[in-house]
């Protein structure tokens, strides 16, 4: 069989049905998409959208509704050779540009809607877009800000959460008008997306697509916070499509601690996850710190918990000052111990905590010398999960509350070394995370009154008198033999 060339004319007629079935099927597709109460779908498919604005196209657009297409404002600068998805960048020297600088500077991308009949109803309805960033330092966050509610810090209805700056994923958001106000907008309603989070200059993101839908069933959680801190959701928002898992996040002021849940949610746990099924009305409970006093073991001005003596029996007397590490993380110490809470003994009101500055949980932790090889016998108060390692086997441990409870670790190397011990998890609200109470060499030939080791008083046993420098915190002042004839001086644990 011979193939015989068709004419000029027929193959252009050819491309052009192509054309034509290929735009009504996306055109088909697009509607297929749209459900009752959708308002508009944008279409970023084309040559550098930014830099042919107005960009009109859209996929979908409801009757009676007028789109102006995306602008840039003045700070915001169209990227170049990014086909298909609307790129800018801004322009910022380190550091990172805040909101409030990109407010003043202009650097937002925008679009108008409004009614050509009736009213423009937005109250419920969801705004979905997604990001990519491109290049290390490129903006970070968006904040959404409409002419209802005004374009001053503060009046944003939405703001993305931080990416990291390795992130080049394309990033789905989603967020929901507020009901009140929303609805009967008579006139054109102004949405801006500012930009912000940016260093330097020609780091474009880009918005690959928009749109503004009916989500179906919502419901409105009212998160109200007592003095002393702020609740927050994330995703943040007052108003949720059914079913949506978001987090209740608790952030204590300087000088309070996170409480619990009130409302309809009770417990503990910061973060804390839910699903919305209903109304809900929640707040978060805050109250002051106890003063604070993170010393523990002595409480002495420099604990030497590297020692390789044996001072006191109980070797949890040499601990030094909590230490803090983040869930899931490697770092010996993170310095988040100021944002723990505290009783008035220094001991963690709850594990892990979160912690403000980092936005992670993080657990305490601490260590302590182990001079000697042998078991130790722990004695533990509270509930929740303790782990022991270092010098001494792995050793995880989980009392259950109800009183002391007694454990036995062993260290198996003659010459000892550090024991390191993580606090991990509280079991609940209602009891102090498992905290050891002591933990004592294991011989039944020392006294349970007895507070130094014997292989510290052995050496001193000839000496008359013994004045302690070293611990001036302990109370502690003086040790002595008793001269002949003469009565032993008390040797009380409230002494040391």
């Amino acid at each position: 069989m011979r193939y015989i060339e068709p004419p000029p004319e027929a193959k252009a007629k050819t491309q052009y049905w192509r054309l034509a079935l290929t735009s009504l099927l996306i055109l088909s597709a697009a509607l297929a998409l749209a459900a009752p109460g959708d308002l508009i779908i944008c279409d970023s498919t084309g040559s550098e959208p930014a830099q042919n604005t107005p960009w009109t196209k859209t996929s979908y657009l409801a009757a009676d509704l007028s789109f102006s297409g995306w602008e840039r404002g003045s700070g915001a600068l169209a990227g170049s050779g990014h086909d298909n998805a609307f790129g800018v960048f801004v322009s910022h020297h380190t550091p990172m540009s805040t909101l409030a600088e990109a407010i003043a500077d202009g650097e937002y991308i925008s679009f108008t809607l409004e009614a050509t009949a009736d009213s423009l109803d937005l109250g419920g309805k969801k705004i979905a877009f997604s990001s990519q960033r491109f290049d290390w330092r490129s903006p970070l966050r968006f904040a959404c800000f409409s002419s209802v509610d005004g374009f001053a810090e503060g009046d944003e209805i939405f703001a993305t959460e931080s990416l990291s700056q390795g992130n080049y994923d394309v990033v789905q958001n989603e967020f929901i008008f507020p009901l009140e106000g929303y609805d009967g907008i008579a006139g054109p309603v102004e949405l801006r997306f500012y930009i912000f989070e940016a260093e330097y200059w020609g780091n474009v993101i880009a918005l690959n697509s928009f749109s503004i839908v009916d989500p179906g069933p919502i419901y409105e959680l009212r998160l109200d916070s007592t003095e002393g801190g702020e609740a927050h959701t994330n995703p943040p928002g007052t108003v949720f499509e059914a079913g949506t898992a978001i987090q209740l996040v608790a952030l204590p002021d300087s000088g309070h601690h996170f409480e619990g849940w009130s409302g309809d949610l009770n417990g503990l746990g910061n973060p804390r996850t839910i699903t919305i099924d209903s109304d809900l009305t929640i707040s978060g409970d805050f109250a002051p710190d106890p003063a604070p006093n993170l010393r523990i073991g002595t409480n002495s001005a420099w604990v030497e918990d590297w020692s390789s003596a044996w001072v006191f029996v109980d070797v949890f007397k040499m601990t030094r000052s909590w230490l803090t590490r983040s869930v899931g993380g490697w770092e010996w110490e993170n310095y988040k111990e100021d944002e723990m809470a505290v009783d008035s003994e220094g001991w963690p009101l709850q594990l892990p905590f979160y912690a403000p500055s980092d936005g992670n949980d993080h657990y305490a932790h601490t260590m302590m010398p182990a001079p000697v090889a042998g078991d130790y016998t722990v004695i533990l108060e509270g509930a929740g999960k303790i782990q022991f390692s270092g010098a001494a086997d792995t050793s995880v441990l989980s009392p259950a509350g109800g009183g002391e409870t007694t454990y036995t670790i062993h260290v198996p190397d003659a010459d000892g070394g550090a024991l390191f011990l993580a606090f991990r998890y509280s079991a609940s609200r209602a009891t102090h995370p498992a905290v050891p109470r002591g933990v004592r060499r294991s011989r039944s030939a020392i006294s349970k009154r007895q507070i130094l080791s014997p292989s510290l008083l052995t050496p001193l046993r000839h000496r008359s008198r013994l004045t302690l420098f070293a611990c001036p915190e302990t109370g502690a002042t003086i040790l002595a033999k008793p001269a002949p004839g003469q009565p032993a001086p008390m040797n009380r644990e409230s002494d040391l």
